[in-house]
């Protein structure tokens, strides 16, 4: 679960610093509109880059504390 996060994560950033990229060299953006995006990304990104974040944590927790999930339900 841990590694899924951060896949998701880097990936997603990658993606959408590629395109940037992309959009700057064909002269479809300006720096100006690259600055914009990236201080304020798409929605879809942020919830991504949220869900990545969320699955690294849960995952160290379990990849930490899994052992004891059983004790603590009762099990």
């Amino acid at each position: 679960m841990c590694l899924v996060g951060a896949l998701a994560t880097f990936r997603l950033a990658g993606f959408l610093q590629r395109k940037l990229a992309t959009a700057l060299e064909q002269g479809l953006a300006t720096v100006q509109k690259e600055i914009e995006i990236t201080l304020n990304p798409p929605r879809f990104y942020q919830l991504i880059t949220y869900f990545g974040y969320a699955t690294g944590v849960v995952g160290t927790a379990i990849w930490g504390y899994g052992d004891m999930l059983p004790r603590l339900l009762g099990r």
